[in-house]
């Protein structure tokens, strides 16, 4: 490993179940010495109380994250060795460039969890990420397809760091939940998608955990199956561990890839059934330590053989658990880290 960074700032979300929090205890467990976490929503959090007036509001908030950020950096000029901001939608290219003017971290970072170019999802990106590209000196992307994208934009030094589990949230759940042993289990936000796919599967015993379900129409076979509000920590593990499978809806933009629960759900030893990729393949293969659909016809498929006891469940749910080595968010922080000393490096011998 490159020489240890001895200072971090992280710039991002604060909130339960950010992945912000789980690189911040990472990076402390590789023994970086410092590692100061700027919440990038502080600043505008009243405004953030109603819909309209957030909507209405988002310039005057981006100009109150860009002066509170400048003012942090400006107190601590030369307390950091790097920066890493975590998407960073609330951060106009303008303050970030006079950001970086009054910093003396030797490397400015973005980690996108998302797809930066995906305009056409509100909560995925907006300009600030697509424009302030070109600033950053290191971009870390959890999708080979967005490399030559994100170069072209501007920034040459692209990484690929897959998404993870978390030590310290995801693990199997000592005490289980009887009246979920025999059922299939989904955890995610609603969207149309994900309630279009569960829709043709709700004859089984279904449930379903996360914000925004209760938008569904009262005639949906989904009423009753939905509990509308997200769930993190032992509710999390307890549901993942006890039930029989969980299903593991691709977005869009993840598609041929994979996402945050591709790893989450095999560190609680649950079984994932999830929409067919060739990435996802290669850390859990198929059949072995995981169950892939096509459509979902083919999920109803999977789920009715499942139900018959088609599948050794235990068997594979341990093949999963143990091919979930390797890829905790410990891991990717060290590969990141290595990046980023290296590029501090090079540029102190430049």
């Amino acid at each position: 490993m490159a020489a240890m960074l001895e200072s971090l700032l992280i710039i991002g979300s604060k909130r339960t179940g950010a992945i912000e929090n789980a690189f911040a205890r990472a990076f402390g467990r590789l023994g970086v010495p410092l590692v100061d976490h700027f919440d990038l929503e502080q600043s505008s959090r009243p405004f953030r109380q109603n819909r309209v007036i957030n909507r209405l509001t988002l310039h005057v908030q981006h100009e109150f994250i860009g002066r509170n950020l400048f003012r942090h950096l400006k107190n601590n000029s030369q307390r950091y060795d790097a920066v890493i901001v975590f998407k960073g939608m609330q951060l106009t290219p303008a303050w970030l460039a006079r950001c970086k003017t009054i910093s003396k971290a030797g490397a400015w970072v973005n980690y996108n969890p998302d797809d930066p170019f995906n305009l056409v999802s509100r909560g995925a990106t907006n300009q600030n990420v697509v424009n302030s590209i070109g600033h950053y000196d290191i971009y870390a992307t959890w999708a080979r397809r967005l490399i030559p994208s994100i170069q072209k934009a501007g920034c040459e030094s692209v990484i690929y760091l897959p998404f993870a589990y978390d030590k310290d949230n995801h693990f199997p759940e000592v005490r289980r939940r009887e009246e979920l042993e025999g059922t299939v289990t989904f955890i995610g936000g609603w969207d149309a998608q994900r309630e279009q796919v569960l829709t043709e599967v709700a004859e089984f015993d279904l449930k379903i955990y996360g914000e925004g379900w209760d938008r569904i129409n009262s005639r949906s076979p989904l009423r009753g199956k939905a509990h509308p509000f997200n769930i993190y920590g032992e509710e999390l593990r307890q549901v993942v561990t006890s039930s029989k499978a969980s299903i593991n809806i691709l977005r869009p933009q993840n598609y041929g890839s994979h996402n945050m629960r591709t790893f989450e759900i095999p560190a609680m030893r649950g079984l994932m059934i999830t929409t067919s990729s060739e990435e996802q393949n290669s850390f859990f293969p198929s059949g072995q330590s995981c169950l892939m659909y096509e459509d979902a016809q083919d999920l109803r498929n999977k789920l009715r053989l499942l139900m018959e006891g088609a599948f050794d469940i235990e068997s594979m749910k341990e093949s999963a658990y143990e091919h979930r080595q390797g890829n905790s968010y410990d891991e990717r922080a060290a590969i990141l880290h290595e990046s980023i000393a290296a590029y501090c490096r090079n540029r102190i011998a430049a």
